[in-house]
């Protein structure tokens, strides 16, 4: 009995952890993976500097109670619950476990927690289309550039259709 309380106590501290650190977590059920497919989704969300732990229910609770997340509902905690925590950024552990689903039908987005504040099902798959940093910033470097390379366009179009006219005069007089 005190190996299994020692064990509870282990993984509640590693629980309290991953939701103290994650900038973004996503809640999933597993029931119907086989293990093969839970440690291919594992590396999966290493590869992008995210963990994947599955834990009780009660220990789920427990950890959210400490960190002051004491607001979650029954449907993202139903039936037997994993929770990918993403280090980096807000979005990385949605993303990889949106793709992840799509192609495992077994797994299943329940919810999320991002910045203290829960979040459903759907909102975890809509923050998992979201574009990736790199590619916010390229679209607004595109959209400040835009402008610039409008009026150096119309720019270039005035003086090659001054040397057009010029050439077609010269041609004309020879």
């Amino acid at each position: 009995m005190a190996i299994l309380r020692a064990r509870k106590e282990e993984q509640l501290t590693k629980l309290e952890k991953g939701l103290t650190e994650a900038k973004g977590i996503v809640f999933s059920g597993y029931r119907g993976l086989t293990v093969g497919q839970i440690s291919d989704f594992r590396s999966q969300l290493k590869k992008n500097n995210a963990d994947y732990i599955v834990a009780k229910k009660t220990l789920i609770r427990k950890a959210c109670e400490k960190i002051g997340v004491t607001n979650i509902n029954n449907e993202i905690l139903d039936g037997p619950v994993g929770i990918a925590f993403s280090y980096l950024d807000e979005v990385t552990a949605a993303r990889v476990s949106n793709q992840f689903a799509k192609k495992n039908k077994a797994l299943v987005l329940m919810g999320g927690i991002m910045n203290g504040s829960i979040l459903s099902a759907t909102a975890v798959k809509s923050l998992a289309t979201l574009p990736s940093l790199n590619e916010l910033r390229a679209q607004v470097l595109s959209g400040f550039i835009s402008p610039i390379r409008g009026f150096a366009c119309t720019l270039n179009g005035v003086t090659s259709n001054f040397v057009r006219v010029l050439s077609a005069i010269c041609t004309q007089k020879s």
